[in-house]
């Protein structure tokens, strides 16, 4: 996964959004009602570094919207879920430009990354 200052934050679609309704979304279910998720996911499906900050958050956030994914999604992908989960939320997804290769791309970047930090601290 990248670090944080590796990936280009000034270039993401929600620079200048309000990004607490990034958290906000998961936080306060209440505001679900006023927000919909598939909103943060437009802005995340047109955003040229949507794949890097899904890669971050992967294995950095534990709260809010990144790369168009709720964190009860992200940990679907970290293997906390069952596969049928994951199928549907690649369903979901899919209308807002997220498409499967992709989030493999994100993921796999993300475990790459995670076994390299791995032996580094065994080396």
């Amino acid at each position: 996964m990248p670090r944080y200052g590796e990936v280009n934050w000034e270039v993401g679609a929600c620079k200048g959004a309000p990004t607490n309704l990034f958290y906000m979304v998961e936080e306060n279910r209440k505001i679900s009602e006023w927000i919909d998720v598939g909103i943060l996911r437009r802005i995340c499906g047109g955003c040229p570094i949507y794949k890097q900050c899904l890669a971050y958050a992967l294995g950095n956030e534990q709260y809010g919207v990144w790369g168009g994914m709720t964190t009860q999604e992200r940990n679907a992908f970290n293997g906390r879920a069952p596969y049928e989960r994951s199928r549907q939320i690649i369903i979901e997804l899919a209308p807002f430009g997220i498409s499967i290769t992709d989030i493999q791309e994100a993921v796999l970047e993300y475990q790459a990354n995670e076994r390299s930090m791995e032996d580094e601290v065994t080396d």
